[in-house]
């Protein structure tokens, strides 16, 4: 082959090489960020952080962001971590049994204690008290411990003393009243005796007589009563305890004198009805009035015995026969009032008369 040739393959070689080469360059160039029309920079987007667990429930980690996201790069969240319940039922907490408490699952997962019921045997000769501890005593041991009041009642046991027996106060004693004036010879400071007066018994007590003589506790409004010794309030009214002494001649304090009332609340008998006690004589309640009507306007307003004065607009009773009259609504039976007077007929014939003691037609 000539010189002239093998120079000019070499040329050709050259230049393809260095078509390529340009390409290459071309291609890099568009590999370099696309510019933003609006004149910032667009950076490679990150991954959002993930939500933290809650409730105690692990937490899911964030997806990485798109190319396109307009903010700096950021890294995938880290899930939150599950925190583990202490208990999910009582019997997970047993490690808090003792003598008299007893372990228990509250409703937020965590184990606390519950006291057992005071009187609970807890050990030969002891018994457990109210705050949880188990203390001497016993209550079934058939003697007097140095919390008991008296063989295995009062003090610490849940069993009250009978009469006669050993106490230190009332409610050491089965019937409430512990007389501290009178000490047991077995060294307890009073003796159990049924009551005879309230004050013998506590303040939220009264004595009850027909039982005995046993310190029971007072009612509340609504509730039957006998006296106002029984009743919180210390009204006793239509034989309920009642909210206030409700003492008006028309008021009550019962549904069963008052249907239109709520028992244990004081209220206004109703119009028509009779006062307490017939109070009112003649009148009957206004159903406004918490005492008696002052005046009467027709017979309605009177008892049925009674009728309206018209002349005085005041209840009065009806009257006999034979009594003085101005109206027929003044006299009893069929209300005739004839020559004056209460008559038993409507008229008396031609030449009779019913103006006389026995109010007839004679």
């Amino acid at each position: 082959m000539s010189y002239r040739n093998n120079l000019g393959i070499a040329l050709l070689a050259l230049a393809s090489t260095t078509t390529i080469g340009c390409q290459i360059l071309a291609g890099l160039t568009d590999l370099k960020p696309r510019k933003n029309t609006s004149g910032s920079t667009v950076a490679s987007g990150g991954g959002q952080g993930g939500q933290g667990g809650t409730g105690g429930q692990a937490g899911v980690g964030g997806q990485g962001g798109s190319p396109d996201t307009a903010s700096s790069s950021s890294a995938g969240g880290q899930g939150g971590s599950m925190t583990p319940l202490e208990c999910t039922n009582d019997g997970d907490c047993d490690k808090n049994d003792s003598a008299c408490t007893e372990g228990v699952c509250g409703g937020d997962g965590t184990c606390g204690t519950k006291n057992l019921a005071k009187g609970t045997s807890c050990g030969a000769g002891k018994q457990c008290d109210d705050g949880g501890n188990c203390v001497e005593g016993g209550c079934l041991d058939g003697q007097k411990g140095s919390t008991e009041t008296d063989v295995d009642c009062g003090g610490v046991c849940a069993k009250k003393c009978a009469n006669n027996k050993g106490c230190d106060a009332g409610i050491d004693c089965s019937d409430g009243f512990c007389d501290t004036s009178s000490p047991n010879a077995n060294g307890s400071a009073g003796t159990c005796k049924p009551c005879t007066l309230d004050s013998q018994c506590a303040s939220d007590q009264f004595c009850q007589l027909a039982l005995g003589g046993k310190c029971v506790a007072k009612a509340n409004v609504g509730v039957p009563c006998a006296g106002p010794n029984g009743c919180n309030s210390g009204f006793c009214v239509d034989g309920v305890c009642c909210d206030t002494a409700c003492t008006g001649a028309c008021q009550a304090c019962s549904s069963t004198v008052e249907p239109s009332l709520t028992s244990g609340t004081c209220g206004p008998r109703a119009k028509g009805a009779s006062s307490k006690g017939d109070a009112c004589g003649a009148f009957f309640c206004d159903g406004t009035a918490v005492g008696c009507p002052a005046s009467c306007a027709v017979d309605a307003d009177c008892i049925k015995d009674g009728h309206c004065d018209k002349t005085k607009l005041l209840c009065d009773n009806d009257k006999a026969y034979g009594q003085p009259c101005t109206f027929g609504n003044e006299c009893v039976g069929a209300e005739y009032c004839v020559d004056a007077t209460c008559c038993e007929e409507m008229s008396c014939a031609v030449g009779k008369s019913c103006k006389n003691e026995q109010g007839k037609c004679l």
